[in-house]
């Protein structure tokens, strides 16, 4: 499924991957929630394994694709781009030995960048140059017509167009590369209101 959305794409697919917290998921399902954290390894690196090779080889604790043929290929026979996500430390490890950017969840400028400090201390531990690996956030943004008086009270990326460019610009030196966003409105016509606001203004 993913080397199809990539060629259907012309290669702009970017794969996200978590491995998940509520167990009750996993029980619906039958899978094994108590193992998740190594399935998911064992599943991006058959990913990264498949790119360029159409028989790829891998034998794992749980993937064995012994005899397997990977059709179509990745466009280009490319590695996409594997964004890890979650807030805990073991994301930001596994960022770090699979990924190509980490993403974090609802987090101040403050908190990510203590994310941040801390993927690059990892960084050093595995070797790797942290420059390799993106920092992105997913967050809501909510635009109002008049500023937010709520002082240091108020949720970043709420407010005018004003106090958003501001907080943005606070997430830039945080080290915020990509920003993933949902609007947040009353109603269909004001998330539509906010939409076109914020493209006019920032994209």
């Amino acid at each position: 499924m993913i080397s199809t959305l990539d060629v259907l794409s012309d290669g702009r697919l970017i794969i996200g991957v978590g491995t998940g917290w509520m167990q009750e998921e996993f029980d619906s399902m039958g899978a094994d929630y108590s193992n998740r954290g190594t399935i998911t390894d064992e599943h991006i690196q058959l990913i990264a394994k498949s790119a360029g090779d159409p028989v790829p080889s891998y034998h794992g604790q749980f993937i064995n694709t012994a005899g397997m043929r990977i059709y179509p290929q990745n466009y280009q026979s490319r590695s996409v781009p594997i964004w890890v996500g979650g807030n805990s430390e073991k994301s930001f490890v596994r960022t770090v030995k699979f990924g190509n950017a980490w993403h974090g969840i609802g987090l101040t400028p403050a908190q990510l960048k203590h994310s941040r400090d801390r993927i690059n201390q990892i960084c050093e531990t595995f070797q790797r140059d942290s420059s390799e690996i993106g920092i992105t956030l997913r967050s809501t943004v909510k635009i109002t017509n008049k500023p937010s008086t709520q002082g240091v009270n108020r949720p970043y990326l709420t407010g005018d167009l004003d106090q958003v460019a501001g907080d943005l610009q606070q997430y830039e030196r945080a080290g915020l590369d990509y920003l993933v966003i949902s609007m947040s409105g009353a109603s269909t016509n004001e998330v539509i209101s906010s939409i076109t606001k914020f493209a006019d203004r920032f994209i």
